[in-house]
């Protein structure tokens, strides 16, 4: 996908109303693949704190982690990850966020 269409459909995601932890993600997805990671954090926030009970917030949790690590900032994305275990330990992502975990070891 290029980046028009990540920009269209960005614009579309931004007009509903009340999103849905999945519109949530999408939305924050294509900030992510657009490079505006301040703005893909705020809505994979936003999905942790409107929908923490929802299918996407794990997932969240890990893409803030994956920013984080891409940025340099190792101990924001341990912080991440380790919510992610700590909050959803037995979500269907969490052993690849321990896999993520242990190869921080020692670079922090």
């Amino acid at each position: 996908m290029n980046t028009g269409d990540y920009r269209t459909a960005l614009s579309v995601l931004c007009e509903i109303e009340k999103p849905d932890d999945h519109i949530l993600f999408m939305k924050a997805g294509a900030f992510d693949s657009l490079g505006d990671f301040p703005d893909a954090l705020d809505a994979y926030k936003r999905i942790i704190q409107e929908h923490p009970e929802g299918f996407y917030a794990p997932l969240a949790y890990e893409r803030m982690g994956d920013i984080y690590l891409e940025r340099g900032e190792l101990p924001l994305a341990r912080a991440s990850y380790e919510k992610l275990l700590t909050n959803y330990p037995d979500a269907l992502n969490s052993q690849d966020v321990r896999e993520k975990i242990d190869k921080l070891e020692g670079k922090i």
